[in-house]
Parts: structure tokens; C-alpha cells; sequence
């Protein structure tokens, strides 16, 4: 059973929200948590016909509504079912734009205590692009680029390849951090959900001085973002 990267700490927000699916199907109902890689959506409606539709890896977008100084707007995020129940379906981000990315920033912190964002905010995910390539235990080598990486994980968008079977697979990550000094970026990856657009990577193995290479760019978005 696929599952969203819990490496991503998911928090417990309750607001209204409707699962979009690519054919056209509509189903109503609310969050029941949040994370930067997805959410578990619940709705009654999914409780009567889950075991049709939607199935794993079907493909969408999810629509969360939210008060934002009293303005109600609405995130569309582009989707995949990661897993499903009587209740509901996990469900992963197969791509946050900037102005989603914005949106989930403000849910959290409008959501949430101090103490819950203080901790949430450890695993924050950043746009940054990184290219880099993967490559599989089977020796299948991967080209693209990083979007929506934190300390946790990241996202990593194919240039070219289909990557819809690499669930729960070990990969070798390599990213370009800077092109003018050569830094470069290695780590042991999990596939935790896949696509033809690209694969959610969890982080597994990475030694010190790869530790500290990510740590310094992700202060600086973080820096950068939050001034």
C-alpha cells in the first residue's frame, strides 16, 4: 500500500475541502491532516464508493478552502491517491506551484499553536531546483530536478522518463547544488510515491558533509522566505 512521505510531519487541520479527480468525478469533504507532501482527505461520499473509485495513483487535484484575514480562497493542488479506506484518502502533492507552496504557510499558521508551527516548521519544504539524477538498484538511471525539498525529502520532477513503478525502491540521489564550485548533493533515497511527472523522495543515508551541504541551503530559502 502506497504511502504519502511521513517524514513530512503531518498535523491535525480540519477545514473544508473537495478531491477533484481527472475524469471529471467530484467528491466533497474535509481535511483531517495536513503536511507539505500531502493530506488525508475525509468524506462520506469516498465511504459509499471508494472501492470503485478513486484507486491508488489515480490522478487530480485537491481543492482546500481557507480563511485568510477573513477572506475565504481557495488552493488547488495537483494530486494522486496515495491510499484509501472506508473513511477517506491519503493523498500526495504531485507538484506545488509557488502560489500553493504560499497557501499551505498560511493554513499551517493560521491553524496552529506556536509550539506545533515552531516544530512543523523543522521539515518545511522550499522551492528550490536542484539538477540531479537518480539511479535505481536495477541500474535505470533518472535525469530532472528538485522542487519542494526539505530536511525530510524532496520532490523530484523527470525531464523525460516515466516513473510510475518505483514505489518503496532504493535510489542513489545526485544533485548539483552549484555549478561555479561543483557542490553536489549525494544521498540514499526511499521512494515513497511515483508518477509519470516524478517521484516523492525520503531521505535514508546521507553522510556529515552532505548533511551540512543541504543544511546551509535550506537555512538560506528559509532565511530568504521568512525575513
Amino acid at each position: 500500500m502506497s504511502q504519502i512521505n511521513r517524514k513530512f510531519p503531518r498535523l491535525s487541520i480540519d477545514i473544508p475541502a473537495s478531491l477533484q479527480m481527472e475524469d471529471g468525478t467530484i467528491y466533497k469533504g474535509h481535511t483531517r491532516n495536513i503536511s507539505y507532501g500531502g493530506i488525508y482527505f475525509k468524506s462520506e461520499e469516498l465511504d459509499i464508493r471508494y472501492r470503485v473509485t478513486p484507486k491508488e495513483d489515480d490522478k487530480g487535484a485537491i481543492l482546500i478552502l481557507y480563511n485568510n484575514d477573513d477572506e475565504i480562497i481557495a488552493a488547488k493542488i495537483p494530486c494522486a491517491i496515495a491510499h484509501n479506506d472506508s473513511q477517506g484518502a491519503g493523498i500526495a502533492f504531485t507538484g506545488l506551484s509557488d502560489n500553493n507552496h504560499s497557501a499551505l504557510k498560511d493554513i499551517f499558521k493560521s491553524n496552529l499553536c506556536s509550539e506545533d508551527y515552531s516544530e512543523y516548521r523543522q521539515h518545511e519544504r522550499f522551492g528550490l531546483k536542484f539538477p540531479g539524477r537518480f539511479k535505481t538498484e536495477g541500474g535505470a538511471i533518472f535525469q530532472g530536478i528538485s522542487s519542494d525539498i526539505s530536511f525530510g525529502g524532496l520532490f523530484f520532477q523527470l525531464s523525460r522518463q516515466s516513473a510510475q513503478n518505483l514505489y518503496d525502491q532504493q535510489v542513489n540521489l545526485e544533485l548539483i547544488l552549484s555549478k561555479s564550485n561543483n557542490e553536489k548533493f549525494e544521498c540514499i533515497c526511499r521512494v515513497m510515491h511515483s508518477s509519470k511527472n516524478g517521484v516523492g523522495l525520503s531521505f535514508e543515508k546521507m553522510d556529515e558533509i552532505n548533511s551540512e551541504r543541504i543544511k546551509k541551503h535550506l537555512k538560506e530559502a528559509r532565511k530568504n522566505n521568512w525575513a
